[in-house]
């Protein structure tokens, strides 16, 4: 990756790579681990391996907006993100257990 660096470009197949793995290390993993927040009032998960640092950021339960985004390294420079928004209908947000059950699953 340093070669890589150096002339600018990324890998692609290896930032695929990493973020499967980042996914399923953090929001997907059943021993998910929350850190101190950059961002206020918000929960985030973090996944580093190499030089790479992966950071979910989301706010909220039942309607989650967040944005997820790989860095080289944890202070480094930003060279991928998305933005998304999920969660339950609003008639099923008043069932905290039915939550758990579809966001376990």
């Amino acid at each position: 990756m340093e070669e890589e660096k150096i002339q600018g470009r990324l890998d692609l197949k290896k930032l695929a790579r990493f973020l499967v793995k980042a996914k399923k290390g953090t929001y997907a993993s059943v021993n998910k681990m929350k850190i101190e927040p950059e961002r206020p009032l918000h929960d985030e998960l973090e996944y580093s391996e190499g030089d790479l640092y992966y950071r979910d950021s989301y706010v909220g339960f039942f309607q989650a907006p967040g944005m997820e985004e790989v860095r080289l390294g944890k202070k480094g420079k930003t060279i991928w993100t998305m933005a998304y928004s999920g969660g339950m209908l609003p008639k099923f947000q008043n069932n905290f257990k039915f939550a758990i059950e579809v966001f376990t699953f």
